[in-house]
Formats: structure tokens, C-alpha cells, sequence
């Protein structure tokens, strides 16, 4: 190989991957007054110019070899042939597929979600929800970086109605489960979708928590938000509940390769309402994951609504902790309280606080509300402690098939109804299960305030 090969090719064959962009000077293999003939068929995507005699452009062609040859002329006079076969190898397989990314402002607090799909060599489309604006959408396209399975991409999603346009910048590595990236606004932490065998085996029943802490439930929810469903062998989780101000909210989840999920809601009409964040998904009988995961997160904020009937000032963004549990469906009530714990595999204590209300000794409330609760052969939940004077009138059930309670406490103020799931898996440990009361109170009709509502061992 001459000097002047080596210092075009850096001292090997051309190798280029589909969707590559390459420039080559192919100048420099003769000497100033020679001319230059290219001999052969380009790959797609490339082109010669005589002129400049660069060998330029985006890689389209299929992978494989192309015998080219470069003929250098003195006048009309051949002096010599210089071999160049261009092998364009395919491009990196590892990209093809789909991608979630969690938007996080300068102060690190959750703010939206972007979806991206690379669909061929050089192609990509994106979806953006975020704070304060509907979805939105992009697509292009995007040069591969040089001699790594490096995707980088910019997207820019238009201006909407009360926000304004914004640009995401990632660089999908097809190598590694995450990346990283920026958009006008702060980071972007991304993942790429779980695949072959970091995908379950089969379909899970699951359970979530949100918990954010102990709240007076007068100015901020005290309820912890809840919602059922399951996740399948394609790694989707869908799940129906409630947040902890008693919002009825859907949500669907993408199991990433590090386990983990990119959750984002906005179940309110104002959008600049909503509950985002990443969660660990255990339980559900993946491979170890031997990387380090991105630490979990999440983040809750409502804004003012006059027509919310409950905490219709809204209240500043607060963090979550979200909690998971498999549910595995019990054949018996007995078995259902054995896998909880539960003492005589049917009985728990119960925990009320927040909204004005509290179970806790010595209670004010006449009469007084349950501290205990037992379950009956067809799953109804009956309170069982204070024996005296009587706890207030309450009725209730468990769900078997997929832990879910519900019922009614007869309050003063009227009616309130109670929701929740209930927990199995070990982290839980004492904790059996969470969930909410809604508190009713004077003024709009329907209105109320929210209590947690904590089933113990």
C-alpha cells in the first residue's frame, strides 16, 4: 500500500456501514496536473466529482463489496491503477427499535416523555408529551456515527398551544441499554426498550403505589394513589386507579432494557397537571440486570382547577415514591391473608390519617373509625376492632384476582368511599396495602378531601 493510500483510507480498506457519511480526497493519490478516473459502480449514497475529486456522501446501498478502481492519468497517458474496493458492511442492528426518554429541567424534577422509533438505516420518528402541552410529533433522519453503532439525532417539535417548540438532542448508543442527551430546557435520560430476554415470560398481575409521604390531606393529599392491572409478555404494563387526590388515571408503561419503566400521566384538563417519573419493575422473573440502573424517581404537581372537586387550588409539585408488587391470585381468603401475612391468615390492622381524620389513639371521632379489619370466606372485609363503643358503619370487599379493595365508611359528613390494592411482594414487609378515602366536605357538590388508608400485618 503507497504512502498516498495510507493517508486517504488511514491505512485500510474503505469500510463503511450503511448510513455512514463519508469524504474521501482522492486527490491526494497523485500529484498536482494528473487527472483521476473513477472505474465502477458507487454504492448508493455516494458520488464522485472530477473536479474536486472527493468521494463524498451518506451511504444508502445494500451491504456488500464494490470493486472500484481509481485511473490516474498524466495527459491522456495511464501511469498507473490503484485498487479500491468500498465493502459496505449492514448497518447496526442493535438500533433498529424503540426507544423511551424521561425530560428533566434543570432542577432534575420530571417534565415529559419522548418515544423514538429508528425504523430503518437512517430513519426515526418521535412523539413528545409533556408539561403544559398536548402530544406532539417529528420524524427525520440522522447520519451513523463512524465505526460505532452511534445514532445521533435531533428533534424538533413544533411550537403548541401555550408551549413552546422544543428540541431534543440524544445520541442512541446501539451498544449500551441507556443514554443520554439534552433539549432546551434541561436532560434527557433515555433507555432502550426491553427485548428477547429481558422480556417476561408471561403475563403478571401488578400493583402500584404513589406515595408522597405523610400530608395534612386538607391543603395537600394525605391519600396514596393506586392502580392495578399487569404487565405482559411484551413487556407493556397497562394499569387503571387513582392519585392520591382521588383522580381517576390510566397508564400505560414500556419495560426498559434496565427493568425499569419511564412512567407519565396527565389524566387532568389543565396539562400542566401530571405525575411522571422511572420505576423498577421486580418480580417479574427477568434476567439480573448487571449494569447500574438510573435511581428511581418521580414527581406529582396539580395545578389550580375550579371545576376539580377535590384540592381545586392545586398544590405545589412534590417527589414521589413509587412502589410495585406483583399479584399472585390466591384460590381461598385464607390463602389470600396467608400471603399477606396477615395474623390468622385474616385479620389486619388498618391505618386512617389525613383530611381530619385519624384511627390513631385515643381517637375523638364518636363513633370511632375501624382500626382493624377480617376478611370472610367470600373475601368481604368486616370490621373487627374497636369491639366497644362500635366503629362507624363500614362495607367492603377484596378482589382475589387482582388485590384491589373497595368500600364505604359511613362518615358524619356523609358517605366516603374507600379504595386501594393490597401488596404482597417482601419489600412491603408490615405494610399489606395502600390506598385512599375520599373525605367529604362542604361546598360544590361531590367535593372531598383525601385520608391514606394503610392495611398492616
Amino acid at each position: 500500500m503507497s504512502d498516498a493510500y495510507a493517508a486517504v483510507f488511514q491505512g485500510s480498506p474503505i469500510q463503511p456501514a450503511v448510513g455512514n457519511q463519508i469524504t474521501f480526497d482522492l486527490k491526494k493519490l497523485t500529484v498536482a496536473g494528473n487527472t483521476l478516473k473513477l472505474v465502477g459502480k458507487l454504492p448508493a449514497g455516494l458520488k464522485y466529482n472530477a473536479t474536486t475529486g472527493l468521494l463524498s456522501g451518506t451511504i444508502t446501498a445494500a451491504p456488500g463489496t464494490y470493486p472500484l478502481s481509481v485511473q490516474i492519468y498524466q495527459g491522456k497517458t495511464l501511469l498507473r491503477t490503484v485498487s479500491l474496493p468500498i465493502t459496505v458492511l449492514a448497518f447496526p442492528g442493535s438500533l433498529i427499535g424503540n426507544y423511551e426518554a424521561l425530560l428533566e429541567d434543570s432542577g432534575s424534577v420530571p417534565v415529559g416523555v419522548c418515544q423514538i422509533s429508528i425504523t430503518n438505516a437512517d430513519q426515526w420518528t418521535a412523539s413528545l408529551l409533556c408539561k403544559g402541552a398536548s402530544k406532539r410529533t417529528a420524524k427525520g433522519s440522522f447520519i451513523l456515527d463512524q465505526g460505532a453503532p452511534i445514532a445521533p439525532i435531533t428533534a424538533v417539535f413544533p411550537a403548541a398551544s401555550g408551549a413552546g417548540a422544543i428540541t431534543v438532542q440524544i445520541s442512541v448508543n446501539g451498544g449500551t441499554p441507556t443514554f443520554n442527551g439534552t433539549f432546551n430546557g434541561g436532560s434527557v435520560l433515555g433507555f432502550h426498550l426491553a427485548s428477547g430476554s429481558a422480556l417476561p415470560s408471561s403475563t403478571s398481575n401488578y400493583s402500584l403505589v404513589l406515595d408522597q409521604g405523610v400530608r395534612d390531606g386538607i391543603t395537600v393529599p394525605a391519600g396514596l394513589g393506586w392502580m392495578k392491572g399487569s404487565v405482559n409478555t411484551l413487556g407493556v404494563g397497562t394499569f387503571t386507579g387513582m392519585l392520591g387526590d382521588g383522580m381517576d388515571s390510566s397508564l400505560s408503561i414500556h419495560l426498559t432494557a434496565t427493568g425499569q419503566a419511564i412512567v407519565w400521566a396527565q389524566p387532568y384538563a389543565n396539562k400542566n397537571s401530571y405525575f411522571a417519573g422511572l420505576v423498577t419493575l421486580g418480580n417479574l422473573g427477568l434476567p439480573a440486570f448487571t449494569g447500574t440502573r438510573p435511581a428511581d424517581r418521580a414527581w406529582w404537581s396539580k395545578a389550580a382547577d375550579a371545576k376539580s372537586l377535590s384540592y381545586p387550588n392545586g398544590f405545589p409539585g412534590m417527589a414521589l415514591t413509587l412502589g410495585t408488587s406483583k399479584w399472585i391470585t390466591p384460590s381461598t381468603a385464607t390463602a389470600l391473608g396467608a400471603s399477606l401475612g396477615w395474623r390468622n391468615n385474616r385479620t389486619a390492622s388498618v391505618s386512617i390519617d389525613g383530611a381530619g381524620l385519624s384511627n390513631r389513639d385515643p381517637q375523638t371521632s364518636s363513633p370511632p373509625l375501624p382500626t382493624e379489619f377480617s376478611l370472610d370466606d367470600q373475601f368481604n372485609l368486616a370490621t373487627s376492632a374497636p369491639v366497644s363503643p362500635a366503629p362507624i358503619a363500614w362495607s367492603g370487599k377484596a378482589s382475589s384476582t387482582n388485590g384491589a379493595v373497595s368500600g364505604t365508611l359511613t362518615l358524619p359528613g356523609g358517605a366516603a368511599p374507600v379504595s386501594a390494592v393490597l401488596v404482597q411482594d417482601d419489600p412491603w414487609a408490615a405494610i399489606t396495602g395502600c390506598g385512599l378515602i375520599k373525605v367529604p366536605v362542604s361546598g360544590i357538590k361531590g367535593s372531598f378531601k383525601t385520608a391514606a388508608f394503610v392495611f398492616h400485618q
